[in-house]
C-alpha cells in the first residue's frame, strides 16, 4: 500500500543526508518551527525556494565520531607546595568522543527547500540533488573551510 503524504509535510521530500563530509549523521524527527516574536511583528522570513511565508519545519543532526576519535579536556587542580604556596596544575584527560548536535536543518513543507546550518563552521548550506546520494553531503572542492581561510589571513 502506498503511503500518501500531504503537501506541506517535510517527510514528503527526501530524507536528510546520513553522511556529512564523510561523517555519519543521525537526524531527529521533523518538528514545526517554534513561534517567535517575529511572527507577531510581521517580520517572518519567506522561503527562498517558493516565497511562502509559512513557518518551515526544523530538525537537529548529531555528528557521530570516527573510530578512535577522542576529546582532550584540560582541568586545573590545586596543589599546595611544602612552603605554603598554592598552584593550579593542569591535568589533561582524553575521553572517547560521543555524538554531538552539530547541525540544524530547516525545510519548507511546500517546495522542499532545505538549508542546514553547521555549528562548527558557522556556515549555512542549501541542499541540492547532489547531497542526497550514498556519500551524503560533501563540501564543494572550490569552497574552503572557514578555519583554513582564517589560517591564510594570519600568514
Amino acid at each position: 500500500m502506498t503511503q500518501l503524504h500531504l503537501l506541506g509535510s517535510p517527510s514528503s521530500f527526501p530524507p536528510l543526508p546520513t553522511r556529512w563530509d564523510g561523517d555519519v549523521v543521525s537526524w531527529d524527527n521533523w518538528q514545526e518551527h517554534i513561534r517567535t516574536s517575529a511572527d507577531f511583528h510581521g517580520d517572518q522570513p519567506t522561503c527562498e525556494g517558493c516565497g511562502t511565508d509559512q513557518r518551515p519545519h526544523w530538525a537537529t543532526g548529531s555528528r557521530h565520531p570516527s573510530q578512535g576519535e577522542v576529546i582532550e579536556t584540560t582541568t586545573r587542580h590545586p596543589y599546595k607546595a611544602p612552603w605554603g604556596t598554592t598552584y593550579q596544575t593542569p591535568h589533561t584527560r582524553y575521553t572517547p568522543a560521543t555524538a554531538t548536535i552539530q547541525f540544524h536543518a530547516t525545510r519548507c513543507g511546500w517546495c522542499g527547500h532545505t538549508e542546514v546550518f553547521d555549528n562548527d563552521s558557522q556556515e549555512l548550506w542549501t541542499l541540492d540533488d547532489t547531497d542526497y546520494n550514498t556519500t551524503g553531503s560533501q563540501r564543494p572542492t572550490t569552497t574552503k573551510h572557514p578555519a583554513a581561510l582564517a589560517a591564510e589571513e594570519d600568514t
